[in-house]
């Protein structure tokens, strides 16, 4: 999953713990997967705690009037 473009990911607004914790969980839910042979959804967590352990970006939501 992609960044929103308008920049509406409510996981971007979590502490730092909680971003660690539902990171942890989506990894484990993606080794979980893999023992299952669904590729597909492990690349799909996978891709979702990478996004979820990325930092806000500074301009993200700035207005753009």
């Amino acid at each position: 999953m992609s960044s929103n473009i308008g920049g509406d990911d409510p996981d971007h607004d979590l502490s730092p713990d909680e971003k660690d914790l539902l990171e942890r969980e989506l990894r484990a839910l993606a080794r979980k997967a893999l023992f299952e042979g669904d590729v597909r959804e492990r690349r799909k967590l996978l891709d979702r705690a990478t996004e979820i352990s990325r930092q806000k970006s500074a301009k993200s939501h700035q207005d753009t009037d």
